[in-house]
């Protein structure tokens, strides 16, 4: 399954601006149930959301979410994109439960902030994913654009 659009949380300023490097950092992916509503105006830090994660028991998924492995930044135009491997979730003894949002950020502190918020996007777009059965993997990919990008006017 490829990323949807992604949007920032207003954080995010502040973790660049901070100098984070997305690339020497732990970046992490978590999962969110439908119950949670993203608001990118006050929601700053993982302990915002982390409430409204799926189960980590026998689900497959790790608990605060999954660390983003040989994350890498690219020149564009204008800016950099930012991307990674596909993070791969395997459903243990439990179904990996539906779930609507995949929320990243830092893992650790950046500018006074603990686990800051980078952003989120939908798994598919105004729907649930459906739950992933015992045995079966989840993929979830970047577009061949990244899991996003940023660029100057």
């Amino acid at each position: 399954m490829a990323a949807g659009a992604f949007t920032f949380y207003d954080s995010t300023a502040k973790i660049f601006m901070g100098g984070a490097d997305l690339t020497t950092t732990t970046v992490k992916l978590g999962v969110v149930a439908a119950t949670y509503t993203p608001n990118s105006d006050t929601d700053d830090t993982w302990s915002d959301v982390s409430t409204n994660q799926i189960s980590s028991t026998n689900t497959g998924y790790t608990a605060d979410g999954h660390t983003l492995t040989t994350p890498v930044l690219t020149e564009i135009t204008k800016g950099f994109k930012f991307s990674s491997a596909d993070v791969v979730i395997t459903a243990g003894s439990s179904n990996l439960p539906t779930h609507k949002y995949y929320v990243m950020y830092v893992s650790g502190s950046v500018e006074g902030l603990t686990n800051p918020l980078i952003g989120y996007f939908e798994g598919v777009s105004g729907s649930t994913v459906p739950e992933t059965t015992s045995g079966n993997t989840l993929t979830i990919a970047p577009s061949g654009d990244g899991w996003f990008d940023m660029t100057r006017p």
